[in-house]
């Protein structure tokens, strides 16, 4: 969103995303990111959420390595997706980019990356915070309160 609206948008959000490029600049852009967060209120926020290292390689080991340092401890969670030659290709259409077509190891890290994010969702629709009659405890699924 533009700045005016991010912190409407941090405001209602129950978790974060921060993707880093695999790239020199990663380890700076999380910890300014991780810094204005917490800066503007959210370190809560910033605390539960999942930083993505995207385009891992072997010629990018080193910046991976300083990006991880700079979130370990500070994040719930952080994911590596490896380079794809398929994803990062021009000529390829998003129809033509599905799960089928893209690396094992890419496969897999979207996969944890999504098991992440469900458990982060888990978390946080805990029974008192659902408004449903089936998370009230001791009720069964479709029972209502008389």
């Amino acid at each position: 969103p533009a700045p005016s609206g991010l912190t409407r948008v941090l405001a209602r959000a129950d978790q974060l995303v921060l993707v880093a490029p695999a790239s020199p600049d990663a380890a700076t852009s999380l910890a300014n990111t991780q810094q204005w967060l917490g800066a503007h209120g959210y370190g809560e926020l910033a605390a539960r959420a999942v930083t993505v290292v995207n385009g891992v390689s072997r010629r990018t080991k080193d910046d991976v390595l300083r990006a991880e340092s700079v979130a370990r401890g500070r994040c719930r969670a952080i994911v590596r997706v490896p380079w794809d030659d398929l994803l990062s290709s021009r000529q390829v259409s998003p129809q033509q980019a599905t799960p089928q077509t893209m690396q094992p190891q890419t496969r897999l890290a979207y996969t944890a990356l999504a098991g992440v994010l469900i458990s982060g969702l888990a978390a946080t629709n805990t029974p008192n915070t659902m408004n449903t009659p089936s998370a009230v405890p001791g009720r069964n699924p479709g029972e209502h309160a008389d």
